[in-house]
C-alpha cells in the first residue's frame, strides 16, 4: 500500500488560512491610495489569494510550487496595508485576521507535511512519494531568485499605476521576462522525490540526476539512516545532516546532471554499490522499504 492520499490536518489548516485571508480582503484597505494603485492592489490580492486557495484544494506538485510562489507576494501585500488598517478602527480586526492567516499560510507552505501531501496526491497507483530535502548549495540562489522575482512582480505594476512609467516599465519587463523561467526553475524543487513502488525504488530528481534512477527491489541489500556522509555515492546534491544510505547487491548505473558532475568532479555516469538520498521523512522511508 502507498502513502495515504487523505489530506492531513495541516492541509485543511492551509486551506482555512487562505479562506481567512480572502474573506476580509485586506487589499481593499488600499482605498487610501490613488484609484489606479488601488485597482492594482485589489486585483493582485484577489488573483494571488485565489491562486493560493485553488492550489491548496487541488493537491499537485504544480500546486505546491504555486502556493510557494504566491505566499511571499501576499505577505508583502498584507504588510504594506498594515499601517492603514491599524489607523482605521473599522479595519483593525480584518487586518489582524489577515496578518495571522497569511503568516500561517507562509509557514505551512514550507513544512514537510504539506509538501508530502501535495506531491503524493499526484502519485500513480501503488507508489509512495517522499519529497527530498533541498540541497544546501541551491538554497541561497533559489531564495535570492525568489525574492528578486517577487520584488519585480509586486513593484513593477505598482510603479506603473503610480505613473512612474520608466522604472515601472523596466521592472515590469524584467518580471514578465523572468516569468518564463523562474517558476519553471523553482518547480524543479517541488519535483524532487524518492518513490517507492512494488518493483523497487526510484530517485526522481532532475536537479541532481540527468536521468531518473531506478533500483529493482531484488537489487536492494539494505537501507539505513545516518547523520554523516560516508563512502557511498552522494545523490543528495549536498544536504547536511540526516540522510538514507541504500546498499545494493550489485553495482548499478546512475547518470548525473551537469551541475552535479561539476560539484563532485566526476564523470557523467557512475556505477554505484551504495548511494545516499535525503528524503524529508527518512524514518517513514526506512519503515516502508523494510516491510
Amino acid at each position: 500500500m502507498g502513502v495515504s492520499v487523505t489530506p492531513s490536518p495541516l492541509v485543511w489548516v492551509l486551506r482555512t488560512s487562505w479562506v481567512a485571508l480572502l474573506l476580509p480582503s485586506p487589499w481593499h484597505v488600499a482605498a487610501h491610495h490613488s484609484t489606479s494603485v488601488n485597482i492594482v492592489l485589489i486585483a493582485g490580492g484577489w488573483i494571488l489569494g485565489s491562486a493560493g486557495l485553488l492550489s491548496s484544494l487541488a493537491l499537485t506538485a504544480v500546486g505546491l510550487t504555486v502556493v510557494r510562489l504566491v505566499t511571499l507576494p501576499m505577505v508583502v501585500l498584507v504588510a504594506s496595508q498594515l499601517s492603514y488598517g491599524i489607523a482605521d478602527d473599522n479595519a483593525t480586526f480584518s487586518m489582524t485576521v489577515s496578518l495571522v492567516a497569511v503568516a500561517c499560510a507562509a509557514v505551512l507552505a514550507c513544512t514537510p507535511s504539506i509538501a508530502t501531501a501535495m506531491v503524493q496526491a499526484g502519485a500513480y497507483g501503488d507508489e509512495s512519494r517522499f519529497p527530498l530535502r533541498t540541497p544546501v548549495p541551491y538554497v541561497a540562489p533559489a531564495a535570492l531568485v525568489y525574492i528578486g522575482y517577487t520584488a519585480a512582480v509586486v513593484t513593477g505594476p505598482l510603479l506603473l499605476a503610480a505613473q512612474s512609467y520608466v522604472f515601472g516599465g523596466i521592472i515590469t519587463f524584467v518580471a514578465v521576462t523572468a516569468s518564463f523561467k523562474v517558476p519553471r526553475r523553482l518547480h524543479q524543487l517541488s519535483r524532487r522525490w524518492l518513490v517507492i513502488v512494488p518493483a523497487g525504488v526510484v530517485v526522481h530528481d532532475h536537479l541532481v540526476l540527468a536521468e531518473t534512477f531506478m533500483v529493482r527491489r531484488v537489487n536492494l541489500a539494505d537501507v539505513r539512516a545516518t547523520d554523516a556522509p560516508g563512502e557511498e555515492a552522494d545523490l543528495t546534491g549536498g544536504v547536511l545532516g540526516r540522510r538514507l544510505v541504500v546498499s545494493l547487491t550489485a553495482p548499478d548505473k546512475v547518470v548525473l546532471s551537469a551541475i552535479t558532475r561539476r560539484m563532485l568532479g566526476t564523470t557523467e555516469a557512475l556505477h554505484v554499490s551504495s548511494f545516499a538520498v535525503a528524503p524529508r521523512h527518512s524514518d517513514a522511508v526506512v519503515a516502508r522499504l523494510r516491510k
